[in-house]
């Protein structure tokens, strides 16, 4: 214990209030970038569609998803922070079981639930974008709903589709003493390594994931030195190549995508320091202090719900063009409120249980 102490100090880094504060506020806009992408709307609506998919290629095409990239930057980084020997690594696996494994767990499970009650309430239907859940209850084996509640329902995702980044990560963390000696011995190296497996074995989906969770442990402490110019040279080349993908032919896509989200990930993690003075504190912004506390809270259950926002605003404001695309551009704004309000309420009368459901958060 007195070695593994020793050695991690050696590792160890100090995290300062406002790197502290700019790791929640980047988070919280990561997640609202989340629920742009999920904002989406069908093609196939039978009215011009041309401004609305305009809008929407404009943000989370372009920004949105960067995100995820984002949020396994930030994992990784928190992971590995003063991480210096493989014990600490297992007593950090020991305590993801708590913060990601278990509201993992119980999300995925209450997503078919909600469905299941929407399903029985009548009228309720039209807001609902899935296959019936009642059904799948009822028929399948326990095996077959287990690896659709958790794994894959058919589609590649867990019955909560938007579940599947924690479900990569969980996999990253049993993975995590790897990743710990390969940070070890190739240091800054590793990063490369993992660029080299994600070309080497394309269609293991979380290696990608794995790429942004080694990176983020190596680089994202580090990204403040780049100089201005280039953060802006950074952030312009990552605007062009999303307009490219959108636009052009894309003939190495892997490559293209690798590139494409560095650049976004990097230049806007950077352009923050250029945003915000290095005296901002979150404490004292009370609006922006309680949403951070929220963010993890929002990406767990903001489906299906979220989904019956998207769906409302057109039928008020009329299924055109101008209801979609209001519909994508409000309905976030609308709901983030909400699910704070909930979350707020849940804290604050079963306490208990919001702690269980978001991993003591």
């Amino acid at each position: 214990m007195k070695n593994e102490n020793t050695n991690a100090s050696s590792h160890s880094s100090t995290i300062t209030p406002y790197f502290s504060d700019k790791l929640k506020v980047v988070s919280f806009l990561a997640i609202m970038m989340v629920l742009y992408i999920h904002a989406g709307y069908p093609e196939d609506t039978g009215v011009d569609m041309t401004i609305p998919v305009f809008v929407r290629n404009c943000i989370p095409e372009t920004f949105g998803y960067c995100a995820v990239p984002m949020f396994y930057a930030i994992s990784g980084f928190l992971f590995f922070q003063n991480v210096g020997s493989i014990g600490i690594v297992f007593r950090k696996m020991k305590k993801r079981v708590r913060t990601v494994l278990v509201p993992f767990v119980i999300a995925a499970v209450l997503f078919p639930l909600f469905y299941v009650v929407l399903e029985h309430i009548p009228g309720a239907s039209s807001y609902i974008n899935s296959k019936s859940y009642t059904e799948m209850f009822v028929t399948q084996p326990l095996w077959n709903i287990l690896v659709a509640l958790f794994y894959n329902s058919g589609n590649g995702l867990p019955c909560a589709f938007h579940l599947w980044f924690l479900a990569d990560l969980i996999v990253i963390i049993v993975l995590s003493p790897l990743i710990f000696y390969l940070r070890k011995f190739a240091k800054s190296w590793s990063v490369g390594v993992m660029v080299l497996l994600f070309f080497l074995l394309p269609n293991v989906k979380f290696i990608y994931a794995m790429y942004w969770f080694v990176t983020g442990s190596v680089v994202l402490d580090k990204l403040d030195r780049i100089p201005r110019r280039y953060v802006f040279l950074m952030f312009a080349a990552f605007v062009g190549m999303a307009v490219f993908r959108q636009v052009g032919d894309v003939r190495f896509w892997n490559f293209h995508r690798i590139a494409e989200h560095t650049l976004g990930v990097f230049s806007m993690w950077s352009i923050y320091d250029y945003l915000v003075s290095k005296d901002f504190r979150l404490k004292d912004s009370a609006v922006l202090s309680l949403a951070c506390q929220f963010t993890f809270f929002l990406y767990l259950y903001h489906e299906p719900s979220f989904n019956i926002i998207v769906k409302s605003i057109p039928m008020v404001l009329g299924k055109n063009w101008f209801g979609y695309t209001m519909s994508f551009l409000v309905s976030p704004l609308i709901f983030a409120p909400i699910g704070i309000c909930a979350g707020l309420f849940l804290r604050r009368y079963a306490g208990g249980i919001y702690k269980i459901q978001v991993g003591g958060r």
